[in-house]
């Protein structure tokens, strides 16, 4: 837990740090976002909302974490899965700013990209951890039953809900804290891991 701890204002305190430098970059670079004109007139207000924030985001949780990655059983595994995600929404968000318009990838690509992140991620704990195909209940402990094969499609469906659960539910902020802060919160208590403490300590920074 004191790594928890440690985790966590480390990435607090970069998160305080570079996010008011790192939005005025954002407005001078001119990576607005893009808003739709058929949609909902109260989303007119993100338009020119500094976008592809979550770089910020990585940089905070990466410089909050990787101290403990040769500790902490698992970590850089789940590291690099949320790294390949954080990658995912850059090109994203990207192309919408060099297109001009509100859309990057279309839902196809970002649902392959989503499935082969995860795959990848999924395959390594089902091959080389112990007890990854155990599927356990939160909150409740030694209750837990082995998926087997199941593994797999159980994994892929809630590690893919989570993420895309998050991007429909975006924030008018642009920065997805908000959203984001419910979602860390809850992992951070389920798995009370450093990833997750990460996450949470670079959220009050980039409000």
């Amino acid at each position: 837990m004191l790594s928890n701890t440690i985790a966590l204002s480390i990435a607090f305190c970069v998160m305080l740090l570079i996010s008011p430098k790192g939005i005025n970059i954002l407005h001078r670079m001119k990576f607005g976002q893009e808003v739709r004109d058929d949609g909902p007139q109260t989303h007119l207000k993100k338009q020119g909302t500094p976008t592809m924030g979550g770089i910020l985001f990585l940089i905070a949780i990466s410089i909050g974490i990787l101290p403990f990655i040769g500790e902490v059983s698992g970590l850089l595994p789940a590291y690099l899965l949320g790294l390949g995600f954080g990658i995912v929404g850059f090109v994203d968000d990207y192309l919408k700013v060099v297109k001009h318009q509100s859309e990057g990838f279309n839902p196809k690509q970002k649902m392959v990209s989503q499935i082969v992140i995860s795959l990848l991620y999924i395959a390594f704990l089902y091959f080389y951890s112990g007890r990854a195909n155990d599927f356990l209940l939160p909150f409740v402990k030694e209750t837990s039953w082995s998926l087997g094969i199941l593994f797999f499609p159980v994994s892929l469906f809630i590690i893919t809900a989570t993420d895309t659960g998050a991007n429909f539910t975006d924030g008018i902020d642009g920065l997805c804290s908000s959203v984001t802060a419910v979602i860390v919160f809850f992992l951070f208590l389920v798995d009370r891991i450093i990833l997750g403490g990460a996450e949470l300590g670079a959220l009050p920074g980039a409000v």
